[in-house]
């Protein structure tokens, strides 16, 4: 007698990213579960036009946490490392990041507040 074994499930690429949309008042909120795709150039680029604040969290990579404006990246850091940061204006948000109280153990904590400070919308569960 042999055992069983399950059926195997095939692997089917489709190319789909999974994201959630909610109207926050003048802003409109994305959430996406395990995955990237709000931080890649070319979505980034969708800001023109517009603000776009995206913070990056994943327990296997170093987060991150970008603004951009008009398809530009302002500011990106990663909130463990605050005091290091790229973009075309890394030390516009000086003032912010110094109040907040960044480089503890509460970057992502802190990086919502900044996301808040930006944006006027407040991130709850």
């Amino acid at each position: 007698m042999s055992p069983r074994t399950a059926p195997s499930t095939p692997t089917r690429v489709t190319g789909l990213v999974l994201v959630g949309v909610a109207d926050a008042g003048a802003w409109s909120m994305i959430v996406e579960p395990n995955g990237f795709f709000c931080t890649e150039p070319s979505v980034v680029a969708l800001s023109r036009g517009g603000e776009q604040v995206t913070f990056y969290l994943n327990e296997n990579t170093s987060p991150a946490f970008t603004w951009a404006r008009e398809g530009e990246v302002l500011v990106e850091f990663c909130p463990d490392y605050a005091a290091s940061r790229t973009g075309s204006t890394p030390d516009a948000l000086d003032e912010i990041v110094g109040e907040l109280g960044f480089g503890d153990d509460l970057g992502h904590e802190r990086t919502l507040a900044l996301m808040e400070r930006l944006t006027g919308v407040r991130v709850t569960p």
